[in-house]
């Protein structure tokens, strides 16, 4: 198991780096500008075109894949630590003797998800889909925090639902649960609404 800190969420500036577009797999020429990484390092083949060679050459190059937030398309950048950028603070989640603000990291991701299966942007919500949901008790046993998202395909969201359920029984019993539940408050709520 690698014991490497994930530098997922992490901002990279590709200075002086080749980069592909994964939606096009065409080579990209990026700004100098802060995109957020969504996957840590792995290796990738590249090729390098040369203006007079005959064949392109073909290299080997750790790579990170970026989200550009403004169009929501993802690239393999070449990964040069040097271009890495975090923050110097800890996340919440890794300091000792504090309470994890779970809701907080949970809107976060709801947003992040937005952002990648965002159409206009050219995001990916033609490929596939995605439903996240979170809720925490605010402390008093009574009120809850929730936050969701569905994004991409309807039919590849309940196609990634049912396939977990048939694979998992303990979802099954979730999506069952919470699919009365749901039925429910629509009836009851829809009644409350016309009065």
């Amino acid at each position: 198991m690698n014991n490497q800190k994930s530098i997922i969420g992490c901002g990279y500036i590709p200075r002086k780096v080749q980069a592909v577009c994964l939606k096009t797999d065409a080579n990209a020429q990026l700004g100098e500008v802060e995109y957020k990484i969504i996957k840590d390092p792995y290796e990738r083949v590249f090729e390098h075109r040369e203006l007079f060679a005959m064949m392109p050459t073909r290299q080997k190059r750790m790579t990170v894949n970026v989200l550009d937030a403004n169009t929501g398309l993802t690239y393999a950048v070449e990964y040069e630590p040097a271009n890495l950028v975090c923050s110097t603070s800890e996340p919440k989640t890794s300091q000792p003797g504090k309470p994890v603000d779970f809701i907080t990291g949970a809107v976060k991701i709801a947003e992040e998800l937005k952002v990648m299966f965002d159409p206009a942007g050219g995001g990916i919500s033609n490929k596939c889909g995605v439903a996240f949901f979170a809720v925490s008790d605010d402390g008093n046993d009574e009120t809850l925090t929730s936050v969701g998202f569905v994004g991409g395909r309807g039919d590849r969201v309940s196609e990634a639902i049912a396939s977990a359920c048939s694979k998992n029984p303990q979802i099954l019993e979730v999506v069952k649960h919470a699919s009365v539940k749901a039925l429910f408050r629509q009836i009851f709520d829809g009644d409350n609404k016309k009065k």
